[in-house]
């Protein structure tokens, strides 16, 4: 059956709102904004030394052995019982904890539910860190970098003067900065740990410049680093005295403008999709499936057994089946200001503006509001990121129906088997 869709837009009184003719076409293709197509995932992995920590702690108290009554004692004594505490908070046994054996010492994972894939990876990393000393998948912070930085001042104060000072002022200093440091980053691990609970990923526990290095080998205006980490998961792992952070992230394969895809109901019965969304990249169309919602932007994967939409999209001859359409709804609100006429005839008025009658598949894209069969519509956003779009012109060919079994059409096949027993009875008569 050959289908060469007119794409005819009437616009109501105001200017503001106008109805898009769908009638003739098998479906209605409607721009949601961009999509992120992914291809697969990529992990990263935070790694913490929590006996590093300890030194640094016993570091601090001998230091305030060496030194006369004074405040400055006094400050590097509570630091270095914060730091003791925040360390054996993060060391507390965890009892719904999931342990494995892992390279002779016990894997234990404190938050997320581990599958075999992280296993292997972990595996893959750790090994790949003993083996090479490779240092390419392991994110080192910045606040470490600082740690080191003021290690090595301190290691030449004291050079200097040969041994422990007594009363150096910019040796107290350095020291209670680096506790300070040390300090902020065991508290960040630990809400770090409480999030990764809820598979929340906190964006302050990897700098954002190296971050980004490894999410972006290429490029894509309007992806942020928090749209990549909001779709990301996130587990924790403890071993002995090393507490890991593994994130699998989408790796972006291209930014696509996203359209939604709705069969257009001919008769009680529209055409089998396989998915209602597509990804529109220049002049190719790839199927979607499995689409989650980010701040800004969706993240979908390729859905790659797609025969029919993909006929439909590529202005091929598509072969689809066909399911009845009695549990679409005769009006159905999309957004805020787009509403689809599904098959219907209906009265559609514009604020105070003349009534206009129609009848077939029309989606009504408006401002403020419309009425429509007497049902007022407000458009609360004011704005819609959805916009219409053209469908190709194609011939489909028909190769079976599937019934969808829902009230309206349990329904449907209660009021026709009533009717044929009455026309029986009658012609019995």
């Amino acid at each position: 059956m050959a289908n060469f869709f007119v794409y005819r837009i009437l616009l109501l009184s105001g200017g503001k709102a106008s109805l898009v003719d769908y009638t003739k076409s098998h479906y209605i293709p409607i721009s949601e904004g961009s999509v992120a197509i992914i291809d697969g995932f990529e992990y990263l992995m935070h790694q913490t030394n929590l006996s590093a920590y300890d030194l640094m702690a016993q570091e601090t108290l001998n230091i305030t052995e060496h030194l006369l009554d004074s405040g400055g004692k006094t400050a590097l004594k509570l630091d270095a019982q914060e730091i003791i505490h925040l360390l054996s908070t993060l060391r507390v046994h965890h009892i719904q904890a999931r342990s494995i054996n892992f390279l002779g010492t016990a894997l234990k994972y404190i938050a997320g539910t581990p599958d075999f894939d992280d296993f292997e990876h972990v595996r893959f990393i750790q090994e790949r860190l003993l083996d090479n000393n490779e240092r390419q998948s392991l994110i080192n912070s910045e606040l470490q970098q600082k740690i080191n930085n003021v290690t090595d001042a301190l290691n030449k104060i004291m050079k200097i003067n040969k041994g422990m000072p007594n009363d150096n002022n910019n040796f107290l200093q350095l020291v209670i900065h680096r506790n300070r440091i040390i300090i902020t980053e065991l508290t960040n691990i630990i809400y770090s740990v409480t999030l990764a609970k809820l598979n929340i990923v906190n964006p302050t526990l990897l700098n954002k410049n190296e971050v980004e290095s490894v999410l972006f080998k290429e490029k894509f205006e309007n992806i942020s680093v928090s749209d990549i980490l909001n779709d990301a998961s996130i587990k924790a792992m403890q071993s002995e005295d090393s507490l890991y952070f593994l994130i699998k992230y989408p790796k972006v394969k291209a930014l696509c403008t996203k359209i939604k895809v709705l069969p257009v109901v001919h008769m009680d019965v529209i055409v089998s999709l396989e998915t209602n969304t597509v990804a529109k990249c220049g002049s190719l169309f790839e199927p979607l499936h499995k689409c989650r919602k980010s701040s800004f932007t969706y993240f979908c994967e390729a859905l790659r057994e797609s025969k029919c939409i993909q006929s439909l999209l590529s202005s091929m001859t598509a072969t689809c089946g066909t399911t009845s359409a009695f549990h679409i709804p005769p009006i159905q609100a999309l957004d805020d200001g787009v509403i689809i006429i599904n098959d219907e005839f209906a009265q559609v008025r514009e604020g105070n503006g003349p009534v206009i009658e129609i009848n077939g598949t029309f989606a009504v894209f408006f401002e403020n509001t419309v009425q429509i069969n007497g049902i007022n519509y407000v458009n609360h956003k004011k704005t819609s990121f959805m916009s219409p779009e053209v469908p190709m012109s194609q011939k489909v060919n028909f190769s079976n129906h599937l019934a969808l079994l829902s009230l309206p059409y349990l329904q449907h096949e209660h009021i026709s088997k009533l009717q044929q027993d009455f026309k029986s009875q009658n012609t019995a008569t």
